[in-house]
């Protein structure tokens, strides 16, 4: 059992270390990311199965302001039906500089809107709108984990979005990104 305990201790203690390993990181005005997602679930006899993944493609038009677009798909295999469900966003994110001094630097916080268009078999088509915040924490110069959640809100038209905005829902996703 100590055994055990000391080669948890190391495993822990080495993804702790991996980061000083890492220069300073972040983003800066023209670079690009990529960032992917996914999940699924199946019954034992692989008979009902659902999947679902998240991409997305950022922009930096400023050091601390990335433009990204959204595409999600969901597809679900159940009782012998096929569904498929998708939503496609744009965002605006603003990013929190961390002291460069730190380790805090591999942590890139970020805070934003987003709009967009959610469809599919069992959804009703809608437009989406939301607020978001998120984290990216890079393990090494061009790769992230990601973080995000975000509070949307569905309308059908402009003139509904005072009256459906406490009525929303949140959307979270993790992934790994790279820079680029």
């Amino acid at each position: 059992m100590k055994m055990w305990k000391k080669l948890t201790v190391l495993i822990i203690a080495g993804f702790l270390a991996l980061p000083l390993a890492v220069n300073a990181q972040g983003f800066k005005l023209k670079d690009r990311d990529f960032t992917i997602g996914g999940s699924g679930t199946t019954d034992k006899k692989l008979d009902n199965s659902t999947a679902s993944v998240e991409a997305a493609m950022g922009y930096f038009i400023r050091d601390n302001v990335e433009l990204t677009v959204r595409q999600g798909l969901a597809f679900s295999d159940l009782e012998g039906k096929s569904n498929w469900n998708g939503s496609t966003r744009a965002a605006a994110d603003y990013y929190f500089k961390m002291p460069a001094q730190s380790r805090l630097n591999l942590l890139n916080p970020y805070a934003g809107i987003n709009f967009g268009y959610r469809y599919g078999d069992t959804t009703d088509e809608m437009y989406i709108a939301g607020i978001e915040c998120g984290v990216k924490y890079f393990v090494n110069s061009t790769t992230f984990i990601s973080g995000n959640l975000e509070y949307q809100f569905l309308f059908e038209g402009l003139s509904e979005i005072d009256d459906v905005f406490d009525e929303g829902g949140f959307l979270y996703a993790v992934g790994v990104g790279f820079k680029f």
